[in-house]
């Protein structure tokens, strides 16, 4: 039981964002920018658990000549939960801005015992994709012209003009089978968060074609507030499972280049000083 909650917790991180982004071709929404970061805090109920930390930047990739648009994120948990089940995981992303497609995916999983390398190569050519783990690697999979990775969603998620189009959906795959995933816009309020105050939209992702604890908890529900910036900032993402309630919560982040003090945070919400993510990453992989 317990180590399928801690489960959930990784797969509830690795959607975290899952829709497709329908930008106008006159006024395309802009990525984040280099060294641009967002730091969550992992609850399970009312304990926290860990946390999770997205960056981003742009780099070169199989010496080709061009940088691409590179999404990493970290996870970690601490205290009872390394007792429980200890997971340290960091997945990258590549990401082809000029076509809104993924290029590289890789995942290095440290999960309780489980140790695992794992890499997608998309062929943008011949519109396929091949998973890799260690040594052994699958027959390559048919995928559409704009396919991303698990990672690369949050890019298009944040990128989306929800006021103008509330309902869409996205191919994506993990390089072992393609799925779309339906969305829509649920809710807009301020959100009050110990990190700021956000006007915020909700956005709502079927979970009928997941798999997981998704499939055996009927009920489930996945929804993930956004602030109404450009690009987005993905402010707090909550699933319902058949073992409980778990939540990623923006902790602190650079937006634009801006420290999110100085965008939209409203300073007397908080005064809580907390552990730096540098600071709590320091014991090894």
């Amino acid at each position: 039981m317990k180590r399928t909650v801690f489960k959930c917790v990784i797969i509830l991180i690795s959607i975290f964002s899952a829709l497709h982004t329908n930008v106008s071709a006159n006024q395309p929404a802009p990525y984040y920018q280099a060294e641009d970061y967002f730091t969550y805090d992992l609850y399970w109920s009312l304990i926290k658990v860990g946390e999770a930390k997205l960056q981003f930047r742009y780099v070169s990739w199989n010496n080709q000549d061009e940088d691409f648009f590179k999404v990493d994120l970290t996870v970690r948990t601490w205290g009872i939960a390394d007792a429980i089940f200890k997971v340290r995981d960091h997945v990258e992303s590549w990401i082809d801005t000029t076509n809104n497609r993924s290029v590289h995916y890789k995942k290095k999983q440290r999960e309780g015992s489980t140790c695992r390398d794992i890499e997608v190569n998309f062929n943008l050519e011949k519109n396929t994709c091949r998973y890799f783990e260690k040594d052994a690697f699958r027959e390559p999979i048919p995928i559409t012209s704009q396919t991303l990775d698990p990672l690369a969603l949050i890019t298009a998620l944040s990128r989306h003009e929800f006021a103008n189009n509330a309902a869409f959906s996205q191919f994506a795959t993990d390089g072992k089978k393609l799925i779309q995933i339906d969305a829509w816009l649920k809710d807009q309020k301020l959100l009050y968060l110990k990190s700021g105050t956000f006007d915020a939209h909700c956005v709502e992702i079927s979970t009928k074609d997941l798999r997981g604890v998704f499939e055996k908890s009927p009920d489930s529900s996945i929804e993930i507030w956004f602030s109404n910036h450009s690009p987005s900032i993905p402010l707090r993402i909550e699933s319902q499972v058949k073992v409980g309630s778990f939540y990623l919560e923006l902790r602190e982040g650079r937006l634009n280049g801006q420290i999110l003090n100085s965008t939209n945070r409203d300073q007397a919400s908080s005064d809580l000083q907390q552990k730096s993510y540098e600071e709590s990453m320091e014991d090894p992989i």
